[in-house]
């Protein structure tokens, strides 16, 4: 088998959308896919990361992110849109908070908040002025948090050899 079909077969099981998904979801439904795989992946490198650099917490903390991205790619197919959602909102915001205590600032995870936004306004399950509302929430939470690791210094300190890597991660997430 050549590398193209194998990329093809790759494409075809990452967006494939069953019968059952209602018309008016398959865009989201297809966006999910693709999210929950590349967010699983890049979460896997960052505990990769994480223990690299000494951040226990967090290496362990995407350990259970990693198996979260999973079930939510793995429940989407049977039906569970709403609960895979708040999978990919939890886990940012969680994410975001738990690095920027533990590391501090410098590296941006506090930045999460952002794509948490995003998301909130990416969905077809709740009204605008619910999206207005979370998003009030997770912007005073991620203001909170910043005030916060700003104030206090962090419990882990990120050798100087990996501060490229670290302040790149956030992005790559």
């Amino acid at each position: 088998m050549s590398s193209s079909d194998e990329s093809n077969r790759f494409f075809w099981w990452i967006t494939a959308v069953p019968e059952d998904v209602p018309g008016e979801l398959v865009r989201y439904y297809l966006y999910w896919r693709v999210f929950y795989f590349l967010a699983g992946l890049a979460h896997l490198l960052v505990l990769l990361l994480f223990l690299q650099t000494g951040v226990t917490f967090m290496a362990v903390f995407n350990i259970f992110s990693v198996a979260l991205f999973v079930a939510a790619f793995s429940i989407l197919p049977l039906g569970y849109y709403r609960l895979a959602y708040w999978v990919a909102i939890t886990e940012p915001t969680l994410h975001g908070i738990a690095a920027t205590v533990c590391v501090g600032t410098a590296y941006g995870f506090q930045l999460y908040a952002f794509l948490v936004v995003i998301l909130l306004f990416i969905q077809p399950f709740y009204p605008p002025r619910t999206s207005y509302l979370m998003t009030a929430l997770t912007l005073m939470t991620a203001g909170l948090v910043t005030a916060y690791s700003i104030s206090v210094p962090p419990p882990y300190v990120i050798p100087e050899a990996w501060h490229v890597f670290m302040a790149v991660t956030p992005v790559m997430n």
